[in-house]
């Protein structure tokens, strides 16, 4: 695998773990605020969530790139973490 290709996958790893993370705190913020859901509406919040994530991914895009960015620099100075992600993810 040549760099451009491990930078490809790593930064798509990296962009996946931060929309997820994006995504189960909008989550947690909405059951908070509901309180107690059945599994119709973690469905229907599931979704919303999806789209609410997508569209904060689109339209904050920098701000993104910038902590993607920012991880792989610190991805770079851990060789053994690096390998480790692209060999199990």
């Amino acid at each position: 695998m040549n760099k451009s290709e491990e930078y490809s996958r790593l930064h798509f790893i990296v962009k996946s773990f931060v929309m997820g993370q994006i995504g189960s705190l909008l989550t947690l913020i909405i059951v908070f605020f509901v309180g107690k859901i059945d599994f119709i509406q973690l469905i229907i919040i599931g979704g919303f969530v999806y789209i609410i994530v997508l569209v904060i991914l689109r339209f904050g895009n920098s701000a993104v790139e910038y902590l993607t960015h920012e991880i792989l620099r610190f991805l770079d100075r851990r060789p053994k973490f690096k390998k480790f992600l692209l060999r199990y993810f």
